[in-house]
């Protein structure tokens, strides 16, 4: 029998625990059934880890500029060119993205920024659903 240890430990403040903590009760909650701190997070890590490695293989010529307005900014390193991806907001409270260097809203650069947490994080700021339009 090997002695190596199969885990480790991860120190983290008070304040991401509770954080933590409260999330993994929602969930136990909504899921009826008994969610362990440990296991969320090994799961949270797991799916970050996973985006990061897939993104590095699909998306390593794009990445996050900055965000202004209703507006993400995106660097595409193959056209050596920013390009700007607009959110139009509906009169029904769905959202559609436009990529205006692209003049598209389907285009890689609109699909990068539904990758992107500050796009959750504006329509959130919003008090919008993360319901895109339906074609």
């Amino acid at each position: 029998m090997s002695s190596e240890r199969k885990y480790t430990g991860i120190v983290v403040s008070k304040d991401i625990y509770e954080r933590l903590r409260t999330q993994v009760e929602k969930k136990s909650s909504k899921l009826r059934a008994r969610i362990s701190i440990s296991d969320y997070v090994e799961s949270l890590i797991i799916n970050k880890i996973e985006e990061e490695e897939l993104l590095s293989e699909v998306g390593q010529f794009l990445s996050f500029a900055e965000r202004s307005g209703d507006k993400i900014f995106i660097n595409d390193w193959v056209r050596g060119r920013i390009a700007p991806v607009s959110l139009k907001v509906n009169p029904d409270g769905s959202f559609k993205l436009f990529c205006e260097f692209d003049n598209s809203d389907s285009c890689v650069h609109v699909g990068y920024a539904y990758s992107l947490p500050e796009l959750y994080r504006m329509l959130k700021e919003k008090g919008i659903k993360a319901q895109p339009q339906t074609r």
